[in-house]
């Protein structure tokens, strides 16, 4: 075999814009991750009524971005990538963020404080850590009172870290 197989080759994602064909496999996979309904600091969310982008790689569906429009700017609720480490959540981003730009509004989002790997995701990015929601984890409870208490190397969810690209300056 040539060393040259061995190798991971590069890999660009194309993302455009989520579709009505789309809806029945976004729910799926935002059920997979994080069951439905969502929520977040804004409120209670349904993704699959949203808009969004799909990450796609030789017509293979690869992840997803749901987002909402709302005073506050544009608020990611949902990203899933159904292949860690290739690039897929970053292609995400990047369009979310060009959708924000072209916007003029900041673009954000929250992660539970024992979610280390996208804590850490988010700020090599770019985006800037603005706020924390304390005991946010008891809000999602009262809607899924399921959701477990400990998740990630035993930090216990609890609380909800704000992320974000800051709206482009006015020029």
């Amino acid at each position: 075999m040539a060393i040259v197989g061995l190798w991971r080759r590069p890999f660009a994602p194309v993302v455009r814009d989520l579709a009505g064909h789309d809806r029945g496999w976004l729910a799926e996979i935002a059920t997979a991750a994080c069951g439905l309904p969502v929520i977040t600091v804004s409120g209670v969310h349904d993704p699959v009524g949203l808009p969004g982008l799909v990450a796609e790689h030789d017509g293979e569906r690869l992840g997803a971005l749901t987002y909402r429009v709302g005073a506050g700017g544009i608020e990611v609720v949902t990203l899933n990538s159904l292949a860690e480490g290739r690039g897929i959540g970053s292609a995400l981003l990047a369009g979310a963020q060009q959708v924000a730009r072209l916007a003029g509004q900041r673009l954000w989002l929250i992660a539970g404080n024992e979610n280390i790997r996208a804590i850490g995701c988010y700020q090599r990015r770019g985006m800037d850590m603005v706020a924390l929601h304390r005991h946010f984890a008891d809000q999602v409870r009262r809607v899924k009172p399921a959701v477990p208490g400990a998740a990630h190397a035993g930090i216990t969810y609890r609380h909800a870290i704000e992320f974000e690209y800051p709206a482009p300056a006015a020029g």
